[in-house]
């Protein structure tokens, strides 16, 4: 009868044990709702100040947008309790990346290879929206065993798929055929922007990169007797398809050749081209200018219509400026020694959102080569200045 007894009183426990851990299993948080009904109260936030994690904070950020209509704040700030999306970069410990959804319902990237943290971030988050995964009725939600089953086995692709390289010349930069053909066999450039040709140096940079790079641009002066300014832009042959073009300059009759604001000492050229990406089956927009230099008032004055005109006739003639992510490049900026930011400069930052720019030398008079981008559909995964060339070098990822 005491044997009966225990049996009874032990099957009891292990019946309340087993119900017990099936309840506390229920009620744990095995799986979070990111957003639903375009509504987030997550937040993303890129720990420490690396260019990979923030560009793979901006990525996560337009992709959750793109799939499920809830803009995440990207950044620290804001509510300390709020849940949050966390790219934290700790190199060394060999893997490529862990997952992790912790108590604080945190949806954590541990992220060891700081060099492919943002192809790292683009790979899981892919396979994460990637037809609805995750997405049920309006609701983006992720869970440990998704986690645990499918993200965390995941192979990460390093490869530079879809990846643009820019090389943006000064006025100077093309004056070195040496150091042009060393930088340009050494960066394999996508694209190149050029800056106030010659017609001699035009014809030599014609021969050396045709047979490679599609060459458009016209001088902007009306006749060669008047001067020789060519902004040229070059694209690869074996990578683009020309979709439009066009050159206009910087007056108040743009497509009138050789014409020039009032005051203006010379004709100030846009040429611009929309192309097809074949590697990445994506439109790319690429526009090259320049502004009148010069560190007076009435130059000020100059450069911020000629912006204005930039802006306004390339909306205009392209019919996709606005559309598509793209590049401005050219002596966009101010010379060394004026003012950090000119309203020339705030015209083009605000059109396009995101602003790079060489540093000018000491002793160098003219504009630094700058670039100017599409933020809201443009990662920039790399921004440097080029070695022995007046230049700047730009690897970015379109969205």
């Amino acid at each position: 009868m005491r044997v009966k007894k225990v049996a009874v009183i032990s099957l009891i426990v292990v019946v309340c044990l087993v119900a017990l851990a099936l309840g506390v299993w229920h009620f744990m948080p095995h799986s979070v709702q990111i957003a639903q009904n375009n509504v987030s109260e997550y937040r993303i936030v890129a720990e420490g100040d690396s260019p990979q994690t923030q560009a793979a904070a901006a990525y996560l950020a337009h992709a959750i947008y793109e799939h499920a209509g809830a803009a995440l704040p990207v950044g620290p700030e804001g509510d300390e309790d709020a849940p949050k999306i966390l790219l934290r970069l700790e190199p060394g410990t060999g893997a490529a990346y862990s997952l992790e959804l912790d108590d604080a319902q945190n949806l954590v990237f541990h992220l060891y290879d700081e060099e492919h943290a943002f192809e790292t971030v683009r790979t899981v988050c892919n396979a994460w929206l990637r037809e609805g995964v995750g997405l049920r009725d309006g609701a983006l939600g992720i869970s440990r065993a998704l986690i645990q089953k499918e993200l965390s086995g995941l192979s990460v692709s390093l490869d530079t798929a879809g990846q643009l390289r820019l090389l943006v010349l000064s006025e100077t930069a093309a004056e070195d055929t040496d150091a042009l053909i060393r930088v340009i066999g050494e960066l394999q450039p996508d694209f190149i922007s050029t800056q106030k040709l010659s017609a001699a140096r035009m014809e030599a940079i014609q021969q050396l990169y045709s047979p490679h790079y599609y060459i458009m641009g016209i001088n902007a002066y009306a006749s060669p007797d008047e001067g020789e300014a060519w902004n040229a832009v070059l694209f690869r042959r074996d990578r683009f398809r020309f979709v439009d073009g066009d050159s206009f300059w910087l007056s108040d009759t743009p497509h009138l050749a050789g014409s020039r604001l009032d005051g203006a000492d010379a004709p100030d050229l846009c040429t611009w081209v929309l192309l097809r990406d074949l590697e990445a089956e994506r439109n790319v927009f690429l526009s090259n200018s320049s502004l009148t230099p010069g560190a007076t008032m009435e130059a000020e004055t100059l450069r911020m219509q000629e912006a204005a005109i930039l802006i306004d006739t390339m909306r205009i003639d392209s019919g996709c400026f606005d559309l598509e992510p793209g590049f401005l490049t050219g002596g966009l900026f101010l010379r060394s020694g004026e003012a950090a930011h000119s309203s020339a400069s705030a015209v083009c930052r605000d059109a396009m959102e995101g602003s790079l720019q060489a540093e000018p030398s000491a002793d160098d008079t003219t504009m630094p080569a700058c670039c100017f981008y599409t933020h809201s559909r443009m990662t920039i995964l790399e921004s440097r200045q080029t070695d022995g060339l007046s230049g700047l070098f730009i690897r970015a990822l379109p969205f």
